[in-house]
This record gives structure tokens, sequence and C-alpha cells, in this order.
């Protein structure tokens, strides 16, 4: 069976985030090793650059937001 293969901007849309947010999840962790990826088997098609990012369609529906939400900023006060 052949895997399918979707685009940032479908997965985007499948997860209910904004495009960005997948984009740098995949910059994060494209130096990590496949098993520690936050989104595994995803590669970049084309340039270093200007390549196009594709992303298993199963890992797609299977990824979830992290519960966690952002982390806090420790804020420095000025005396």
């Amino acid at each position: 069976m052949k895997t399918k293969y979707i685009t940032v901007e479908e997965m985007a849309e499948i997860a209910s985030v904004a495009p960005n947010t997948i984009y740098r999840i995949l910059r994060a962790d494209q130096d990590k090793p496949e098993t520690s990826r936050r989104i595994p088997g995803a590669f970049k098609r084309g340039s270093k650059y200007r390549g196009e990012w594709r992303i298993p369609h199963d890992t797609a529906l299977k990824w979830k937001r992290d519960e966690r939400g952002r982390k806090s900023v420790r804020r420095r006060t000025i005396r």
C-alpha cells in the first residue's frame, strides 16, 4: 500500500492550528533522529531553503497539539 503525503497547509487544517506552528515543529526536529521527532515520517522535498515539506497523512491524523500550551515567560523586573 502506498503512503499518501500531504502538505503543511493541509495538516494545519486537519489539526486546527496555524501552518506556522507546523513549520516551527518541522524545523526544530529536522536534525533529530526519526524516532524522536514530533511529526515522524515528514521530509523536505526540493531545495534546502525553498523546499516543500511532505507529511504522511496517517501521521497528520494522529498528531495532537501539546496540551501543556505555551511555556510561561519569566519576566525580569527593572529596578
